[in-house]
């Protein structure tokens, strides 16, 4: 557990991912307090949960290139999941042991918590002129 807040990523914390793909620890962690499972019924503890995803593409089209997108599949998460329901707005770390937030969880594709998420990167231009106010 990670007694401090988080910081957010300087701009750029990301791109190296893009280029060394294999040779890089991909593991994000992220935060929410959606559901943790939709299928075969839906599980909603009202605790802050965790869980990991592996990344899979930093500019995806989906998210107009701002995107994080990753797996919530469990083999490639370390067995772990990722977002669901409900856990849209909850940050993302990397490395995921870190208290440094690269992304913020929006969307995924599915309404069993398994396949594909999308997160908006913190680590670019665009969000510190929002998140900061210039």
């Amino acid at each position: 557990m990670i007694d401090k807040y988080g910081a957010v990523a300087g701009i750029g914390a990301l791109d190296d991912l893009k280029t060394k793909r294999g040779q890089k620890d991909r593991i994000v962690r992220t935060v929410g307090f959606g559901l943790q499972t939709g299928h075969p019924r839906y599980e909603n503890e009202k605790i802050r949960y965790t869980s990991t995803s592996k990344i899979i593409e930093l500019n995806s089209a989906n998210t107009g290139g701002y995107g994080l997108h990753s797996s919530n599949n469990p083999s490639e998460s370390q067995g772990k999941g990722g977002a669901c329901q409900g856990d849209s707005g909850g940050p993302i770390f990397y490395p995921e042991d870190s208290n440094i937030v690269v992304g913020v969880v929006s969307w995924g594709n599915n309404y069993n918590c398994v396949g594909a998420d999308y997160g908006y990167r913190t680590d670019t231009q665009i969000a510190h002129d929002f998140i900061f106010g210039q």
